[in-house]
C-alpha cells in the first residue's frame, strides 16, 4: 500500500488511501478515463470564478477534489510544505494532490478530532469521522456536532468508505496511481482553449438560487439585536458552504435571546470541546430547513487582526471582559 506515496505525508494511511480512490478512483482505471480527467479539470478550473459569484464557492480539482480555499488553508497552516504551490496545479499533479489530501485530514484531525460529541464517537469509527469531515467539513459545527450524526450526503460517503478502502489497498490500483498518471502541463492547458468557448453556458448554468445562495441571505439577515458584526467569513468543502459572522457582546449569555432572523426558530443548547465557557452553543433552524448555530469563540484561537474592532476591544476580549460569538449558518443535506 506505501507504492502511492511517502509514510511522512500520511496521517492516516488508509483514510488517505480510501479518499484517493473514492474521490479519484474512476480517473485512473483505464486510459480512456485518465484522458477524460484532464478536459474535467480545465473545465472546472475555468468555471470556478462564475460558480463563485452565484454560489459563493467555487469548484474542486484534482484527484481528490480539492477546493481553492481548502489548499489555502493548507498554505497558510503548514507553509514549509506547500510553499510556492499553486491550487491548479492539484489538476495537473497527482504527487500534489496526495499530499495535500494527507495535510487536510491531519488539519481535520487537529481541529474537530476532540471535539466529536457522544453520539458521533459511539456510531463511528475515528476513520469514517474523517472521511466525512473531508467530505464535508463545514458542516461539523452547524449540524452534525449540535445533533450528534451526520446528515444524508455525509453518511452516503463514509458508507462507501470501506469499499473505497479495499480497492484502493489493491496494489495493482496503487502502481497505476503512481506510473500511469503523470503530469501532462501541456494537455491540460490545451483543453483550455476548447472550454473557453462553453463559459458562457457554464455560467448560465450555475445563476440560480442554491442552497448556498440561501445560508448567505440567512447569514445576511439574521443579528444579535444591539450588538455589531466584527468579521465575516465563508468556509466551502465538497458537500456545500457555511457562512458566519462575528460578534461582540458582554458576559454571559443574555445575549442568546437577542438573536433574531425572519422565519428562525431557536432550539437546544449543544456541548463543544474545549474550556470554559466556550465548550458551548445553542442551535435554530429556519423555517425552509437552513441550520444556524450560534456559540462564544475563545480569542486565543482566533486571528483578530482580520476583525474589525479597535485596540481597546482586543484587550477586553482577551482579558475576559467581552465575548465573541459566532454565527453560523448553513442550508441542504449533508
Amino acid at each position: 500500500m506505501r507504492c502511492c506515496m511517502e509514510p511522512k505525508l500520511v496521517l492516516i494511511l488508509r483514510v488517505v488511501l480510501a479518499i484517493l480512490y473514492q474521490e479519484g478512483g474512476d480517473r485512473a482505471e483505464s486510459a480512456l478515463q485518465e484522458s477524460a480527467s484532464w478536459g474535467y479539470d480545465a473545465f472546472r478550473y475555468v468555471t470556478t470564478r462564475p460558480r463563485e459569484v452565484t454560489d459563493g464557492y467555487g469548484n474542486s480539482l484534482g484527484t481528490t477534489n480539492m477546493r481553492e480555499e481548502t489548499f489555502n488553508k493548507l498554505k497558510e497552516k503548514y507553509p514549509e510544505e506547500f510553499a510556492g504551490k499553486q491550487w491548479a496545479l492539484v489538476a495537473d499533479d497527482d504527487s500534489l494532490a496526495v499530499k495535500a489530501a494527507a495535510f487536510n485530514l491531519k488539519r481535520i484531525q487537529e481541529e474537530w478530532g476532540g471535539k466529536a460529541p457522544d453520539g458521533l464517537q459511539e456510531n463511528y469509527t475515528r476513520d469514517k469521522y474523517l472521511a466525512a469531515g473531508y467530505n464535508s467539513e463545514t458542516k461539523f459545527l452547524d449540524t452534525y456536532i449540535p445533533n450528534e450524526e451526520f446528515g444524508p450526503a455525509a453518511k452516503g460517503y463514509i458508507n462507501r468508505f470501506d469499499i473505497s478502502r479495499q480497492i484502493a489497498s489493491d496494489d495493482r490500483w496503487c502502481i497505476y496511481m503512481q506510473v500511469g498518471r503523470k503530469s501532462n502541463s501541456g494537455r491540460w492547458l490545451g483543453n483550455l482553449l476548447f472550454i473557453v468557448v462553453i463559459l458562457g453556458v457554464a455560467s448560465y448554468c450555475y445563476a440560480r438560487e442554491t442552497p448556498n445562495s440561501v445560508a448567505r441571505r440567512h447569514a445576511e439577515q439574521t443579528v444579535i439585536i444591539g450588538h455589531e458584526r466584527v468579521y465575516f467569513e465563508s468556509n466551502c468543502g465538497n458537500a456545500g458552504c457555511s457562512y458566519e459572522y462575528m460578534y461582540l457582546v458582554g458576559t454571559g449569555d443574555g445575549w442568546v435571546d437577542k438573536i433574531s432572523g425572519p422565519g428562525l426558530t431557536m432550539g437546544g443548547r449543544f456541548s463543544l470541546g474545549g474550556p470554559e465557557p466556550y465548550n458551548w452553543g445553542i442551535k435554530g433552524k429556519f423555517d425552509d430547513g437552513c441550520h444556524m448555530t450560534a456559540s462564544p469563540q475563545d480569542p486565543t484561537s482566533k486571528d483578530l487582526t482580520k476583525w474589525d474592532i479597535d485596540p481597546a476591544d482586543v484587550q477586553r476580549l482577551r482579558a475576559g471582559d467581552i465575548t465573541a460569538v459566532r454565527l453560523g449558518f448553513v442550508c441542504g443535506e449533508g
